[in-house]
C-alpha cells in the first residue's frame, strides 16, 4: 500500500499505512533534532497545555521548541523575495 493519500481521499486503510510511516519518513528528511522537536510537538506539549487547564499557556522555553519545530520542518522563504514591490 502506499505511504501517500490524496487528501480527498475517504480510504481509512490508505489514511492509516500513511500514519504508520509517518516516523519513518520523518526520520528520512536527515535533518538535525527534526524528530525529537517534533516528538515533542505532537506528544509532550498536548499534555503540558492540557495539564494547564482551565488555563493553559506555553512558557517561553517550549515557544522556542515550537518555533524550533516550525523551522526545521519546512523551507526558508525569504519574505523581502516574494514581495509585489508595489
Amino acid at each position: 500500500m502506499a505511504e501517500t493519500v490524496d487528501f480527498a481521499s475517504g480510504d481509512a486503510a490508505a489514511w492509516r499505512a500513511a500514519l504508520a510511516a509517518y516516523d519513518r519518513r520523518l526520520e528520512a528528511l536527515d535533518k538535525p533534532d527534526l524528530v525529537a522537536v517534533d516528538f515533542f510537538y505532537r506528544n509532550d506539549l498536548p499534555a503540558l497545555l492540557r495539564g494547564r487547564d482551565p488555563d493553559p499557556f506555553i512558557a517561553k522555553p517550549e515557544l522556542a521548541r515550537l518555533l524550533q519545530w516550525k523551522l526545521s520542518r519546512g523551507k526558508w522563504r525569504d519574505r523581502s523575495a516574494n514581495s509585489s514591490g508595489g
